[in-house]
């Protein structure tokens, strides 16, 4: 019995190597890359080349964005500040906080709305910093909408998402009937 188990045994290893060098070397004539294909297969992976662009417009300064800049209601950036991302604008109102973060001053405001006695609570990064900028002061922004950030109460603790600005400029407004109104 011992006998006829090697021998089949001895008869599938050589059917199993048979079929292994049949399969090695048809893979190789099969699928081995030619002369030409190597050179497709390297133009296959490189981009194609960019189409020559305009060249670009100098950079504007923070006089000339400020001059650009619109009034913007700040209740319409409460409610939809992502569908106005990238928007050149200003929004003036009273500091309620004033922060120093390294590289930009933090801002909360309570931006007043055009014609109306209602304000918004907007945050404000002014880049560079402005290490004097007091709160309860009344100041215009010049910024550029970059949709919504969360913001810490103090005294809570609580959280809410308020609009946010990225300042580039700011000047102070004055104050009439001691409020800070936008003309």
């Amino acid at each position: 019995m011992i006998y006829l188990i090697a021998a089949l045994l001895r008869g599938v290893f050589k059917w199993a190597v048979l079929v292994s060098i049949v399969a090695v070397v048809l893979t190789l004539t099969v699928w081995s890359p030619g002369p030409n294909v190597e050179s497709t297969r390297q133009a296959a992976r490189t981009e194609p080349t960019a189409a020559p662009t305009a060249t670009p417009e100098p950079t504007k300064t923070p006089a000339e964005l400020a001059d650009e800049a619109k009034y913007f209601d700040p209740q319409l950036l409460t409610s939809n500040a992502e569908g106005h991302i990238g928007e050149n604008i200003f929004v003036q109102g009273e500091a309620q906080s004033v922060e120093q973060q390294g590289d930009y001053t933090w801002i909360s405001i309570f931006a007043g709305v055009r014609d109306r006695p209602i304000t918004e609570s907007v945050v404000v990064e002014l880049r560079p910093p402005e290490p004097d900028l007091l709160s309860a002061e009344c100041d215009r922004f010049y910024a550029v909408i970059a949709g919504k950030t969360e913001a810490r109460l103090v005294l809570t603790g609580a959280t809410d998402d308020r609009p946010l600005v990225k300042a580039y400029a700011f000047e102070p407004s004055s104050r009439s009937d001691s409020s800070c109104r936008v003309p």
